[in-house]
C-alpha cells in the first residue's frame, strides 16, 4: 500500500508550519511512503499535488495543514474559501457534501465514526 502525505510550508507572518514540522519527523523506511511539501499558493499547490498523485499513484493520501487558532489536532470538516470570495475564482464541491454560504461542509464528520 502506497501512502502520500503532505504538509505546507510556512505562510503569512508565521515562521514555521506545524504540519511541516510533523512531516519532517516522519521516518521513511521504504518506498511505500512519500512526503510532499506544498507551497501556500492555491493553484500552484493543487497542480503540484495533482502531478505527484499521477506519478506516485498512492492508495492513501493524507493532507495535513496548520490551523493556527486550534490547540489540538482535528479533522477539518468545513472550510471557508476566502481566496475564492476575494478573487472570484471558481470553487468546487467535488468530494464534499454541500456548500452553505461561503463555507464548504465535508462529508467527513464526527457522526461518521464507527462506534464499538
Amino acid at each position: 500500500m502506497k501512502i502520500l502525505i503532505t504538509a505546507f510550508e510556512p505562510f503569512e507572518n508565521i515562521n514555521t508550519n506545524s504540519s511541516l514540522e510533523v512531516l519532517k519527523n516522519i521516518k521513511i523506511k521504504n518506498d511505500n511512503l512519500k512526503k510532499l511539501i506544498l507551497p501556500v499558493k492555491l493553484n500552484t499547490s493543487f497542480n503540484i499535488l495533482k502531478d505527484e498523485i499521477n506519478k506516485y499513484n498512492p492508495d492513501i493520501i493524507i493532507l495535513t495543514g496548520q490551523a493556527s487558532k486550534r490547540s489540538k489536532i482535528s479533522i477539518e470538516t468545513k472550510a471557508k474559501n476566502k481566496i475564492a470570495k476575494k478573487t472570484g475564482l471558481p470553487t468546487t464541491k467535488q468530494g464534499l457534501e454541500r456548500k452553505v454560504g461561503d463555507a464548504v461542509i465535508s462529508a467527513i464528520t464526527g457522526k461518521n465514526k464507527k462506534r464499538k
